[in-house]
């Protein structure tokens, strides 16, 4: 079973200086991630609010061989310009497919979430492109997958190591919380620990537990 995935290439670090004398910018630095998508087996619904709080949630779930591909990078010659720019092209059939592409408002509202929790952390702008599967609203988690990658890319260039669960739990804040998408606790943690996920919440007290199958002997 596929797992959350990070690789980073760090260039040589120059000093650019477009205002301020000294600034230390990664010129050459480039991030890239992959996060997988879910499936869920049993549960799905029990981590819904107000459900989950009331009666509890037990969740089971696996993540697929279906990925979203991230890569983040310097924007400079747009530093003076906002801060995060965000592209989410989608490989569903019909989906990002013209050539000048609008911004969905999922990707709108994502690209300004992103940058009111990371701006004042950002020494530079920079260019987030993130490859999706399926489109947000498949039933597969894509949406937080997506957040996921993105949140995770960022991590990364600020250096700001967290691990699987504080990462799911960085994810859900922004999607759930200040993006206003409804939904449950499943998709950020099925999308950060991969593999089949056992999940549980009591009392606001989420617990994941990743599941291992016996190994099967060929005969």
């Amino acid at each position: 079973f596929p797992s959350h995935d990070t690789m980073s290439q760090r260039g040589h670090i120059d000093d650019v200086d477009p205002q301020v004398s000294g600034l230390k910018l990664k010129v050459n630095y480039q991030g890239y991630c992959k996060t997988p998508v879910r499936l869920s087996l049993a549960g799905g619904g029990t981590d819904v609010e107000p459900f989950s709080s009331s009666h509890g949630s037990k969740v089971l779930n696996f993540a697929i061989k279906e990925f979203v591909f991230g890569e983040i990078q310097p924007n400079f010659p747009n530093i003076q310009d906002k801060p995060i720019s965000l592209s989410i092209v989608s490989n569903s059939i019909g989906s990002g497919m013209q050539k000048n592409r609008v911004k969905s408002n999922f990707e709108i509202l994502l690209e300004q979430k992103l940058t009111e929790c990371f701006e004042l952390k950002l020494p530079f702008a920079v260019s987030i492109s993130l490859r999706t599967p399926f489109s947000p609203g498949s039933g597969l988690g894509a949406s937080s997958s997506i957040v996921l990658t993105a949140v995770h890319l960022l991590c990364q260039l600020l250096d700001d190591t967290v691990n699987p669960l504080d990462l799911a739990k960085r994810a859900f804040e922004i999607e759930r919380t200040q993006m206003g998408i409804a939904g449950g606790f499943q998709d950020q943690f099925a999308c950060a620990l991969g593999g089949i996920c056992y999940l549980t919440a009591q009392n606001g007290v989420i617990e994941a537990e990743k599941l291992k199958l016996p190994k099967i002997k060929q005969i």
